[in-house]
């Protein structure tokens, strides 16, 4: 419950009614900030020099990254897959674009391999 949640945090109820209506509210929040960090970390990763950036080294990267948060993830589509509507659609588009991104790196990285091939093996 709401009021269990409070608890936790060591806060008023008020106050986290403040903030959120629901429980649902919550999870979109946190759903919110854990796929936007992740992005940032693959992006600020992306863009670090001192970083071998190379094909093989992306792809194991991001499958390494996946790995290891595997089990929040899962929760996650496992609530998208039973009827969460709103986290299904927010999961969709947060991954579009995380793909874009693993994409355009790979054909920024590689040309000679085309937009097509980068978005497939990003895929």
């Amino acid at each position: 419950s709401l009021a269990a949640i409070a608890a936790e945090c060591g806060i008023s109820k008020g106050t986290l009614y403040y903030h959120y209506r629901s429980k649902e509210d919550i999870l979109m929040d946190l759903v919110d900030r854990y796929l936007a960090e992740q992005m940032e970390d693959l992006d600020r990763w992306i863009n670090d020099s001192s970083k071998d950036t190379s094909l093989n080294r992306i792809l194991k990267y991001v499958i390494e990254r996946n790995f290891h948060d595997a089990g929040s993830r899962f929760h996650l589509l496992y609530q998208a897959c039973i009827g969460n509507e709103e986290l299904r659609q927010k999961l969709l588009t947060r991954y579009q674009k995380y793909l874009e991104l693993i994409a355009d790196t790979i054909a920024n990285h590689d040309p000679a391999l085309g937009d097509e091939a980068a978005r497939y093996i990003s895929w």
